[in-house]
């Protein structure tokens, strides 16, 4: 599981620490060349954007245009590397960052909740 999120640059998240004390699964913040682990709980963190390449999280400095960290980014990697594994939820936000990268996932064979 995966839960990006927007947050200011300089804003500490605290989902990490809240979201492990209501699961008995591991709930880490994405480090880059992170592996992925089966039954687990990635937060992305704050200032990057993240995708994943070959099992791995890599962590890029985000775009200068757009939302930081950018969903859009996440979803593409996922709909290049491993589309028919990738099940996204998007839900209801300020602006438009995922729904590019939901309909690239989605074209490629991605599975796809969203919030009207």
């Amino acid at each position: 599981y995966v839960i990006a999120q927007h947050l200011s640059p300089t804003h500490m998240s605290m989902l990490t620490t809240l979201l492990s004390r209501e699961t008995s699964l591991p709930v880490r913040q994405v480090e880059d060349g992170m592996a992925v682990e089966p039954a687990s709980i990635y937060v992305t963190p704050p200032n990057a954007d993240v995708v994943f390449q070959q099992g791995l999280f890599r962590l890029q400095p985000p775009s200068e245009r757009g939302p930081k960290p950018s969903i859009d980014t996440l979803l593409y990697s996922l709909a290049r590397a491993i589309p028919e594994r990738t099940i996204a939820v998007i839900l209801s936000g300020s602006g438009s960052d995922g729904s590019m990268g939901a309909r690239q996932l989605k074209n490629a064979g991605g599975y796809l909740i969203v919030q009207e």
